[in-house]
């Protein structure tokens, strides 16, 4: 055994672990970019949908963890051809009269890059994704996407401190083999939805491959599963109260879970509150345009006893919608 290789895994292990709890991927309205984690979703809106985000994590001390991410994807109707043959056998599957078909295929292509870091950490993801959304009914989807993505990890040593580099082994490997690596990931996902609700299953690194650097950077090579579920409960014409329920499995650690509700003002204006498995309470608030503008705001608050250092979590999205 490569003892060398193990003490790297383990003291990195313990770093990344401290970086993942503190930086979630996962944006704290990832209503608002559901594609950035299920390739699926891109293309489930019918207009240009450009979106960008920031979180801070506001604490009292150094090198505060920060995350940014942008979506941006555009949903086109193929016409004639594969488009028609392929909903018109969905139709007779569904048990339908081919000549009773309402609804298009859809094709959603989009692009992302989504960036964390804390203290010597970083972590940069890019991407494109894609999505076939077939018609099982008149109002709803069946999706399948794929989305090919770059992972750098990279670690600055100027924000490391050991007790003596020159014996330190972790450290000599970082300087020998370098401080970052670079990995060509696949990712994948299925959805079915409709304008009222949302199942989809996810799954990252479905295929993954080092392309070049230092592979003891990666301490998990582990499929990542996602499910994320909303359901829309119409209280009258202007109002409506929407469920939300997200979970992730990833080997190596323990289930992430964040289940919430919002409410919503005529489509465009909402609130809401959500509770996380690391003893998180999330409020958000939000509003979309006339024109297309949208905003939302969320607060983040871990109940770790940590009160004296730990001021919660913002995050702010802006987006716009193109008819």
């Amino acid at each position: 055994m490569d003892y060398r290789r193990l003490y790297i895994i383990i003291l990195l292990a313990a770093c990344t672990l401290q970086a993942y709890a503190q930086v979630d991927r996962l944006p704290v309205q990832y209503f608002l970019v559901p594609s950035l984690i299920n390739p699926a979703l891109s293309g489930k809106n019918d207009f240009i949908d450009l979106k960008a985000g920031y979180r801070q994590k506001m604490i009292g001390i150094d090198d505060n963890p920060a995350t940014f991410f942008f979506n941006g994807e555009k949903t086109y109707f193929p016409q004639g051809g594969w488009a028609d043959r392929l909903r018109r056998r969905m139709a007779q599957w569904d048990g339908r009269q081919s000549t009773e078909i309402t609804g298009l295929v859809r094709i959603g292509v989009g692009a992302l890059a989504l960036r964390s870091e804390q203290g010597a950490f970083q972590h940069l993801h890019t991407g494109f994704n894609t999505a076939v959304h077939v018609p099982i009914t008149s109002s709803s989807y069946l999706s399948l996407g794929i989305s090919p993505r770059i992972l750098n990890n990279r670690v600055d040593l100027s924000d490391i401190i050991v007790r003596d580099a020159a014996t330190d082994q972790a450290y000599q490997s970082l300087l020998l083999n370098g401080t970052s690596n670079t990995y060509f990931n696949l990712n994948a996902g299925l959805s079915f939805h409709s304008n009222q609700f949302m199942i989809a299953y996810g799954m990252d690194r479905l295929a993954s491959a080092l392309v070049s650097g230092n592979e003891d950077l990666n301490i998990n090579e582990e499929i990542e599963h996602h499910f994320m579920g909303n359901y829309s409960l119409v209280l009258n014409p202007t109002m409506e109260l929407i469920p939300t329920a997200y979970a992730r499995i990833t080997g190596g650690f323990p289930v992430f879970y964040d289940a919430g509700l919002r409410w919503r003002y005529k489509r465009n204006l909402w609130t809401g509150l959500s509770y996380r498995s690391n003893e998180t309470l999330v409020g958000s608030l939000g509003f979309t345009t006339n024109n297309g503008i949208v905003f939302g705001y969320s607060y983040q608050h871990r109940s770790w006893g940590l009160d004296d250092f730990n001021n919660g979590s913002h995050e702010l999205v802006l987006g716009l919608g193109i008819e």
